[in-house]
């Protein structure tokens, strides 16, 4: 009677599921990227500026807000991590599921993840020496 009435049948759910999942893995890893590119190109702009303003006794406050960022960004990713592991065995379920034997392999987002946690970190411990340099 469902199906008469044009519910989705479940093999229609698990494969919509299945394609989310994916979708969601193509946002992660672009949000992910994005956000890198970002913080990079502000801190480089920032760097120069204060670089170029040396004489200038508050300029190098401003490395306070890629310091600030840094640690925010090591912090969502870290947290980000597990996430991404739990979205990753999902996907492992629904192939199953679904009898897909080569399903999408979500390690690299997780992998990723981590990896970006330790530049931000890295970063933060890098901009935190260069103010006490300054």
């Amino acid at each position: 009677m469902n199906e008469m009435a044009g519910d989705p049948s479940e093999r229609e759910i698990l494969w919509r599921d299945y394609a989310l999942s994916a979708d969601f893995y193509k946002f992660y890893v672009e949000i992910a990227v994005k956000l890198n590119v970002y913080y990079y190109a502000i801190t480089g702009g920032i760097a120069s500026f204060c670089f170029a303003q040396r004489q200038v006794a508050y300029a190098k406050w401003a490395f306070l807000l890629p310091c600030l960022m840094s640690v925010c960004l090591a912090i969502l990713f870290a947290w980000s991590a597990p996430f991404a592991a739990t979205l990753r065995d999902d996907n492992y379920t629904l192939a199953a599921k679904l009898g897909i034997d080569a399903p999408h392999e979500f390690g690299p987002l997780v992998f990723m993840l981590w990896i970006f946690t330790a530049l931000q970190s890295v970063s933060a411990i890098g901009i935190v020496v260069l103010l006490c340099i300054l």
